[in-house]
């Protein structure tokens, strides 16, 4: 499972996912469609003669579900150290605001 973790810093949105090991032009894809963000890694399976591997190989998927006020029209991405940072332009949605009743007299 890919691990993130969700901030908002700065009016942005920020989604972090851990993913060491990764070529992030040849093996990391972002989509956002309806809300949704797609983080989506494939790692290959390397032969091993011997010994023995704990690595995890396959394909590795994660949906994280945008918040209102996220502009995923303007996604940035940048993958350092294993890494991905995904951000986006963040406004809070407005707060419950009770509406006074005006009661008029006949």
């Amino acid at each position: 499972m890919v691990r993130i973790e969700e901030s908002t810093e700065d009016g942005k949105y920020v989604v972090r996912a851990e993913l060491p090991g990764f070529d992030a032009d040849k093996q990391i894809t972002v989509t956002s469609h309806g809300g949704v963000l797609t983080i989506n890694a494939q790692r290959e399976a390397r032969a091993v003669s011997s010994g023995r591997s704990e690595f995890h190989y396959g394909s590795f998927t994660r949906n994280v579900s945008l918040p209102p006020g996220a502009d995923a029209s303007q996604i940035s991405a940048r993958y350092v150290k294993g890494i991905l940072e995904l951000a986006m332009p963040y406004t809070e949605s407005l707060k419950d605001k009770q509406i006074e009743i005006k009661v008029e007299q006949d």
